[in-house]
């Protein structure tokens, strides 16, 4: 009876574990990806004030349409502390394409998910 009860609790705290990842984890991964790709070919190009190696504690993410479009925002110098916003939207291969047109379909208050700064944001 204790190896039934060892087996069930283990089980259930892996289920919880799994269910802690953001859905939309992946999905800003690939953003977050493309853009220090960008980041670091704008920085080759001369421009040394450009920050390079962002990660999710220095972006804020805003996910829209199921996953389908995300937004980050994020310091492109370290000149300015000013944030530039960046829409991404989810091709049909499943790769994300940046639009840099702000798309006013998509505004703060109706994401699915924010996440800033690293840390997940209530949307209640």
């Amino acid at each position: 009876m204790k190896k039934i009860i060892a087996v069930v609790m283990t089980s259930t705290l892996l289920l919880l574990g799994a269910c802690g990842a953001p859905k939309y984890d992946e999905a800003m991964k690939s953003v977050l990806e493309d853009v220090n790709n960008s980041q670091n070919i704008d920085n080759e190009s001369g421009g040394s004030d450009v920050k390079t190696n962002l990660s999710k504690e220095n972006c804020d993410f805003y996910v829209y349409d199921g996953g389908n479009v995300v937004r980050v925002d994020y310091e492109f110098s370290t000149k300015s502390d000013k944030k530039i916003k960046v829409y991404y939207k989810k091709t049909s291969d499943g790769n994300y394409e940046s639009d840099r047109k702000y798309n006013l379909e998509f505004d703060e208050s109706n994401p699915d998910y924010v996440e800033i700064a690293g840390k997940e944001k209530s949307l209640n």
